[in-house]
């Protein structure tokens, strides 16, 4: 483990109210090395630290592009908090990996948590029909169509399946 990490670690383990600084820079990029030991300090803080965390990375990755929090995001995409999920979600919307699309619409499919599901076509836009969304297969592009995205979107209509939104 680099100092770098060593402090961030040491620094979430406080519980303070707010998320200090440095942290930031410290989770940017981390080696799958660094992953595991990121994973386990996860469970030994409480879950308002948690989901602090994940909606702090959020907004610093959105004030400074340089920063990338994808591999926490995806690792917490499975955490069993469904706050977590959806900030998780939320995070790597700004992400234009279609290689995600797939996970989006697992959540979209099987999360149990009704706000992880609507989160989770969110980041295709307003229109389910993207570019991105017409190369994929005919029962993916589908998913877009699930009760929760139509309720979510009433003004649009999907031209994969003509579903008035």
């Amino acid at each position: 483990m680099d100092k770098n990490l060593s402090q961030t670690l040491d620094l979430l383990r406080q519980e303070s109210d707010t998320i200090p600084y440095p942290v930031f820079g410290g989770l940017s990029d981390l080696s799958r090395s660094d992953m595991a030991l990121l994973q386990a300090a996860w469970s030994h803080w409480s879950l308002t630290r948690r989901q602090k965390l994940i909606q702090a990375l959020n907004v610093r990755a959105r004030a400074r592009v340089e920063l990338d929090y994808t591999m926490i995001l995806l690792w917490t995409l499975a955490d069993a908090d469904p706050t977590v999920r959806r900030l998780s979600i939320e995070g790597l919307r700004e992400d234009d990996d279609e290689s995600l699309i797939p996970l989006f619409v697992q959540a979209l499919q099987t999360d149990p948590d009704a706000e992880v599901r609507a989160a989770a076509p969110k980041p295709w836009g307003n229109s389910c029909c993207s570019a991105s969304m017409r190369r994929l297969p005919s029962p993916t592009r589908a998913a877009c169509c699930q009760p929760s995205w139509r309720r979510s979107r009433p003004h649009l209509s999907c031209s994969a399946c003509g579903a008035r939104r």
